[in-house]
């Protein structure tokens, strides 16, 4: 019963040979055995959740389930509005917040009958670092990090602790810590799913998202939360899954695109393999796969940094300029440089952009998705800050900018037993295909049959590591930022900094000076890359703008 997936706990329900009470506590006793070790909680709500199970076996008694998730343990991001339960984003500035409403997801996830046991840990307002609440460990391996933001999401899926998790992707969020921990992570097309009640970062980038242990339970709660909000302009009222072919088990008339140039840049060399292996296995099962080109895939990591930066920043200038001794040392690093932009660098950044939309649409003419990794090595040491510092979500930042729908599954494992992940991309409003091939490659693998060894990790002690992440981020090395670069000098970098600075009316002391100059090399080197981008001849009235 600890390792169902959603439709077998749906099915031991129907007949009664499980009650919503023992499904309740039996994750409940895990969360209480197990967390203490992983941290993939901020707050538990496991009094609550009994209740709710003794009230669902009511319920269940007297009509029947009273819902496709009926008594499924849940988990949600913190990030995610829950009346009457707090919800800190991760941060310590947000420790006493406690929501007088639910997010729509929280919502309709309960309307659908799951139960929820908590708020997942994650990274500090889901930008910055695991500074508020404690590192999250990884279950495969507890000196290692769980990925972010959604770390806690991921962590809590795949030890076992619930049946599915709330998240976020803006860049790479749900992604990146499903590869680490061998789960099914879904970003869903931007509008699918209500942001209503979300802690906001991005607003064009943030997505909601979903984190199952296999594909299955992935389209059982994407169902359960796809419906348009008036609370959230955003979302579309727009269901077409069943447009889709079935691939019952095998992929015949699929195109399948590989992007070889951008899997021969740098990727660790058991991920590289393993995706080789994938794209093999995919062949096998009757797909075509074809070389392509993601044009314009060179800027995607610096038009990503500035939109996220400007609209970050101006979202959250009162913590990180205001209040800043309030929150952790990387948020404020972070997230100060978006402070610098103006509004001409925001609509180059959206410009291009709109280019890179555009060689999708044209690529996904050609071809019915992407398979890419979804991130270029397996999960790191939790203290090995190089590593966190690397540009881990590489692969993932294109979906984001684009809206278009991304799935990341488990492709194999390192020969120290790390989970490899890998990511399949598709044109807007695509889930559906995502999910059915997906589920086809898992059928044919079994990697996600693999769970983690529980009793490694209650024989686990504290090694340390956390502790010295901990430190490390207190200190310069720590910026997790736009990395220095381009042809820019200090002193130029430091006057750049002056002149932004006085027009955005901040007051910079002089550590902050020093600190952003190194920071704005990076960013003056992507704006000119961007503005290099521009294609005069395709350019019209918005020339004027991009000056």
């Amino acid at each position: 019963m600890e390792r169902l997936t959603i439709a077998q706990a749906a099915e031991l329900l129907r007949t009664r040979s499980v009650s919503p009470v023992e499904l309740v506590e039996t994750h409940a006793r895990r969360i209480e055995r197990l967390d203490g070790v992983l941290n993939a909680f901020v707050t538990t709500t496991l009094d609550e959740a009994r209740a709710a199970a003794l009230a669902a076996e009511a319920t269940f008694a007297r009509a029947g389930p009273c819902g496709p998730l009926h008594a499924i343990p849940v988990a949600h991001k913190d990030i995610y509005s829950t009346r009457g339960v707090r919800t800190t984003a991760g941060s310590r500035a947000l420790a006493d917040n406690v929501p007088d409403h639910d997010a729509t997801v929280v919502e309709l996830l309960a309307a659908a009958g799951a139960i929820s046991l908590g708020k997942a840990n994650c990274h500090e307002l889901a930008c910055g670092a695991m500074q508020g609440f404690g590192v999250t460990r990884n279950p495969w391996d507890p000196a290692r990090a769980a990925g972010g933001s959604s770390s806690g999401s991921a962590a809590a899926v795949a030890a076992g602790l619930v049946m599915a998790a709330t998240a976020s992707d803006t860049g790479g969020s749900v992604r990146v810590p499903a590869s680490f921990t061998g789960t099914v992570g879904l970003k869903p097309t931007f509008g699918r799913i209500s942001r209503h009640g979300l802690f906001p970062i991005s607003y064009t980038l943030d997505h909601p998202a979903l984190l199952t242990a296999c594909v299955a339970d992935a389209e059982m709660v994407l169902a359960a939360v796809t419906a348009p909000d008036t609370k959230d302009r955003t979302t579309v009222a727009r269901r077409d899954a069943g447009r889709w072919p079935a691939f019952d088990d095998g992929l015949a008339g699929l195109r399948l695109g590989v992007p070889t140039a951008l899997l021969a840049s740098g990727l660790d060399p058991e991920v590289e393999a393993a995706l080789a292996a994938a794209v093999a296995r995919l062949e096998g099962l009757g797909a075509t796969c074809v070389p392509v080109d993601v044009a314009g895939f060179d800027l995607v990591a610096t038009t990503h940094s500035v939109i996220w930066l400007a609209e970050g920043a101006s979202r959250l200038r009162g913590l990180i300029a205001g209040r800043r001794d309030s929150v952790g040392a990387v948020v404020a690093r972070r997230m100060l440089p978006g402070l610098l932009l103006s509004a001409n660098d925001y609509f180059l950044a959206m410009h291009v952009r709109e280019r890179l939309r555009e060689s999708m649409s044209r690529l996904f003419a050609t071809v019915d998705a992407l398979v890419l990794p979804a991130t270029p090595f397996a999960a790191h040491e939790i203290d090995d800050l190089a590593a966190a510092r690397s540009d881990v979500s590489r692969f993932n930042r294109l979906a984001d900018l684009t809206g278009e729908p991304a799935l990341a599954l488990p492709c194999g494992f390192t020969a120290g037993g790390l989970p490899i992940g890998m990511q399949l991309m598709g044109k807007a409003w695509s889930e559906g295909l995502l999910l059915r091939v997906a589920a086809v490659y898992e059928r044919a693998t079994h990697w996600g049959e693999r769970t983690p060894n529980e009793r490694a990790l209650t024989e686990w002690r504290d090694d340390g590591r956390a502790e010295t992440y901990l430190r490390q981020l207190d200190g310069p090395a720590a910026d997790l930022g736009l990395v220095d670069g381009g042809a820019s000098s200090g002193a130029a970098a430091a006057d750049w900094v002056r002149r932004r600075a006085a027009a955005a009316g901040l007051a910079l002391a002089e550590g902050d000076l020093d600190e952003l100059s190194g920071q704005a090399r990076g960013l003056m080197s992507a704006l000119a890359d961007m503005r290099a981008s521009v294609d005069l001849a395709a350019t019209t009235s918005t020339l004027d703008y991009l000056v």
